[in-house]
């Protein structure tokens, strides 16, 4: 007699294959820290500053404090006369992008650049950026470092987590 379809057995069979398999892909997934979605965040916003003052024609900046972050760009070109005042740096505006935030009380960011001015990264209409390294962590653990060697692209690494 010939049974038409699959027995208990062999259907039992390939729910144990893919459950082992869903197990397997599930443990070698990387156990992303809450901070690492900041860090794409701050990538984002930094790619975009980077396109933005590249179009303006005009360096932007990026000013960070323990507490928080702010874009910067110079209200006006450069004088080309040497006597004349410099131009001021004003906020960026725009309705797509949050260009000044605050960061959370858990959520401590560090910046090491070699740049004169500690605190800030430089976005050039050249497309050059303030070689840095962003490094973002909580009170517990590092999460990641966001990094940049001169130019785009910028590199986000996760923290070895113990």
């Amino acid at each position: 007699m010939t049974s038409k379809g699959f027995s208990l057995l062999e259907i039992m069979l390939v729910l144990a294959i893919f459950a082992g398999t869903a197990l397997v892909v599930t443990m070698t997934l990387p156990d992303h820290h809450p901070l690492y979605a900041r860090a794409e965040q701050m990538k984002t916003l930094m790619e975009y500053a980077s396109s933005r003052a590249t179009l303006a024609g005009r360096p932007l900046r990026l000013a960070l404090t323990p507490s928080g972050y702010r874009f910067t760009i110079l209200e006006s070109a450069l004088p080309l006369v040497p006597d004349a005042t410099l131009p001021a740096w004003v906020p960026v505006e725009s309705e797509r992008m949050p260009m000044q935030g605050e960061f959370a009380a858990d959520e401590e960011v560090a910046l090491l650049t070699s740049s004169t001015e500690a605190s800030q990264i430089l976005f050039t209409p050249d497309g050059s950026i303030t070689p840095f390294e962003l490094r973002f962590s909580s009170p517990d653990a590092p999460c990641c470092t966001l990094s940049a060697g001169g130019t785009l692209p910028l590199t986000l690494t996760q923290a070895a987590q113990p």
